[in-house]
């Protein structure tokens, strides 16, 4: 055997011996074989992020920031691979899988975890449908946390979870408590949980001050995940002034779900056709301050049954708060 055909055998068993390659793009697993040999260097991870970008699917990147956060030798270096693949996960909505990196990244460095993975794991789990894991990795993140703006998020992690387990009093006391906190992304977030534990007249108030943060991404949330500084998932915070309040007058408007965020834009025009072949509305823009194209399906007039729709087809979706 010559040497190149040994190069070309090592090569094909570093990929196979890499962390669940099955399944992934030729180019992410000839990404991680050239990569993998220097796990070890300073800035591994700005090199990892450099190759995770050229690729078309953001799931080919978050495999690859996760299988070399597990070959990198400086644990600092595994936990800004880890937060990577986080964020990307919850991109894709995966927000089970992003905790999981997430609490991994916390720990990774020898010392008091980090209280902002903490924050962003116990968002994740909140996403995921599971509000005790989420109540505990806030609980934790506001003990281990300097800073009182990442207490403060905490806290209405907390409240998020109270209302999950169906305490709405709990969680509208949690959010009064900050719905006029002087960091934007804590009052934000207070208003948006005062929002969903609210009712009537005074539901109508909290949704008219979040209309004073119009400018803001965030504020058209439902998910708790813009909390995290380091997500990705969250959008690039918009400095503005906060635009003059309007008065509200209810209104019924078609209810949309993400379903996909792809870096290219045939791949999420492929996508658009597979659902429109399903008989749905998709819809595909680009995120405002990124290079990032989000596919969206329309409820139409049965939302349910929109949702039935793609959770059978294999499609994750999660509801949006305002038109994409």
């Amino acid at each position: 055997m010559n040497g190149d055909s040994l190069r070309i055998l090592s090569l094909a068993l570093v990929v196979a011996l890499s962390p669940s390659a099955y399944g992934q793009g030729t180019e992410a697993k000839a990404a991680y074989a050239r990569l993998v040999p220097s796990s070890g260097a300073p800035r591994f991870s700005a090199a990892v992020a450099s190759e995770a970008a050229g690729l078309d699917s953001i799931d080919d990147a978050a495999w690859l920031s996760g299988a070399l956060a597990e070959a990198a030798k400086d644990p600092r270096e595994k936990k800004a691979l880890l937060s990577e693949q986080a964020s990307l996960l919850e991109l894709l909505g995966r927000h089970a899988e992003a905790a999981a990196a997430w609490e991994k990244a916390a720990g990774i460095v020898p010392g008091i975890a980090d209280a902002t993975c903490l924050l962003a794991a116990a968002a994740c789990r909140l996403s995921a449908g599971e509000g005790e894991s989420a109540a505990r990795l806030a609980t934790a993140a506001a003990y281990s946390s300097p800073d009182p703006v990442t207490a403060r998020l905490a806290s209405l992690v907390l409240g998020w979870a109270a209302l999950a387990n169906g305490d709405r009093d709990e969680a509208l006391s949690a959010a009064k408590a900050s719905v006029a906190d002087p960091d934007t992304r804590v009052a934000i977030s207070a208003l948006l949980l005062a929002r969903a534990s609210s009712e009537g007249a005074e539901r109508l108030e909290f949704q008219r001050r979040l209309g004073t943060y119009a400018s803001r991404p965030e504020a058209a949330s439902v998910e708790p995940l813009f909390l995290v500084v380091g997500s990705t998932a969250a959008g690039a915070p918009v400095e503005s002034t906060p635009a003059p309040s309007q008065p509200l007058a209810p209104t019924s408007r078609e209810t949309f779900y993400q379903v996909g965020a792809f870096k290219d834009e045939a791949n999420a025009k492929a996508l658009e056709k597979k659902l429109e072949a399903l008989g749905l509305k998709p819809v595909v823009k680009k995120r405002s301050g990124s290079d990032i194209f989000i596919v969206y399906v329309g409820g139409g007039v049965d939302d349910a049954k929109t949702v039935l729709a793609l959770k059978d087809a294999g499609y994750e979706a999660w509801v949006l708060d305002s038109e994409p």
